[in-house]
């Protein structure tokens, strides 16, 4: 299923990446939101989608001003996974 959603996924992303430069807390914040949303709603592809590599809470090594640290951040998607 993570597949078939995956490149719908990858696209809405895409319309994020403003977050990534300029808004790191925005970005955080709208990642966790996400997270839990997809975890009550049962929305396992999504959840999937969240937890690969290349989706991730902007850490301050990323961002000075993010509020995350790197630690952190792994953990988030680990959390993410399950």
């Amino acid at each position: 299923m993570l597949t078939l959603f995956a490149d719908y996924y990858e696209t809405a992303f895409k319309y994020f990446e403003f977050f990534l430069e300029q808004e790191p807390k925005q970005f955080n914040d709208f990642l966790h939101h996400l997270v839990k949303f997809c975890q009550e709603k049962d929305l396992k592809s999504l959840g999937e989608y969240l937890a690969s590599p290349e989706i991730t809470l902007i850490s301050k090594k990323e961002a000075p001003d993010s509020e995350v640290y790197k630690d952190d951040a792994r953990s988030f998607i680990k959390g993410a996974k399950s």
